[in-house]
């Protein structure tokens, strides 16, 4: 049995130094869960415990979580290489009520994983989704429709280096906002959560358009880079920007339709910058590919192509780009 939440609350946490240190975590403060222990989760929740925090790191995975028991979580970025005793779980262990539940699975994993910690969701609980794509916070909504949802974007840049090691280098922030478009308390007391644990949070009422706009982004790069089978420099070629070119103009055309207007300018000068900058990043729907898992097409691409046949909207390269993915990740999976 992993450590569960009443330990982390009952005994090995120290309230006095949460307190000394300002954060809005220990039991004065926010208890959260993160459920997904992948690059992301493990790195947030582990900045969360750092600052004393009362946190967390839910998972699926059994080695991980035994790696993360024997040996802590280990940080490195650009404060230094620590390791971080936190408070791991299954689902299923988890005792106590929560106050914010975070989604940090892959987007093909959303409703499960929110699913998976409804015996701890109370009433007054909140989610937030900092997921790639579009959909994660519907699906959320459609478990829990009395409970309140944070929708948010972030570009923290975080690898994951080994079972229980994370690593993260150069600058990286948060936007948020309520799914329902109002502002409150608990909407702060979240972004104050992060913004204290270093993750440099802001609230953002537009956060809908931040949302599409990474949407479009990864809808360009991440399915042609699996596709390729190249790193995103691969395709800084005329074929390449070419299909970068209609993918992204068929999501604008969506968004409009959905009542979101895009840059296109700024979304093609973050796609260039990435081209030039990050040529031999390789996205985690290449990995998935190559490692014959399934992807996160289903909430980019294939949820641009869905909202545009309700909307009338004709998505011929995203529908054409999903169909091959998928092909892609069904030739990659072993046979029965």
């Amino acid at each position: 049995m992993h450590t569960n939440y009443v330990t982390l609350m009952g005994e090995t946490m120290d309230t006095k130094r949460a307190a000394k240190a300002g954060n809005p975590g220990g039991r004065a403060g926010l208890k959260v869960a993160v459920v997904g222990a992948g690059a992301m989760g493990g790195y947030f929740a582990g900045l969360i415990a750092e600052r004393g925090g009362a946190v967390v790191l839910v998972d699926v995975d059994a080695a991980r979580l035994d790696a993360i028991a024997a040996q802590g979580l280990r940080i490195e970025d650009d404060k230094g290489d620590r390791t971080i005793t936190m408070s791991i779980a299954r689902a299923e262990e988890l005792v106590d009520p929560v106050d914010l539940v975070i989604i940090f699975t892959k987007g093909m994993h959303t409703g499960p994983a929110a699913d998976s910690v409804r015996h701890v969701v109370a009433a007054d609980t909140w989610f937030l989704t900092l997921q790639n794509g579009l959909g994660n916070p519907e699906q959320i909504a459609a478990l829990y429709p009395g409970n309140s949802i944070a929708v948010g974007v972030t570009d923290v840049p975080v690898d994951l280096a080994g079972p229980s090691h994370v690593r993260s280098h150069g600058a990286g922030s948060v936007r948020l906002w309520s799914l329902d478009g109002d502002p409150s308390d608990m909407l702060e007391r979240i972004r104050s959560l992060l913004d204290a644990a270093g993750l440099s949070c802001t609230a953002d009422p537009q956060i809908r358009i931040a949302v599409w706009e990474k949407a479009s982004f990864n809808a360009a790069l991440n399915a042609l880079t699996a596709l390729a089978r190249a790193p995103v420099g691969g395709l800084d070629n005329a074929d390449g920007r070419a299909l970068i070119g209609t993918i992204v103009d068929e999501a604008l055309a969506v968004a409009t339709a959905a009542g979101i207007k895009l840059d296109r300018a700024q979304i093609l000068g973050k796609i260039d910058n990435a081209l030039v900058h990050h040529a031999g990043h390789e996205p985690s729907m290449l990995q998935d590919v190559r490692a014959g898992r399934s992807t996160e097409i289903e909430t980019i691409n294939g949820a641009i192509v869905r909202i545009g046949e309700a909307h009338g909207i004709p998505t011929p390269v995203n529908s054409t780009v999903t169909r091959l993915v998928r092909l892609a990740q069904s030739a990659g999976k072993p046979r029965p």
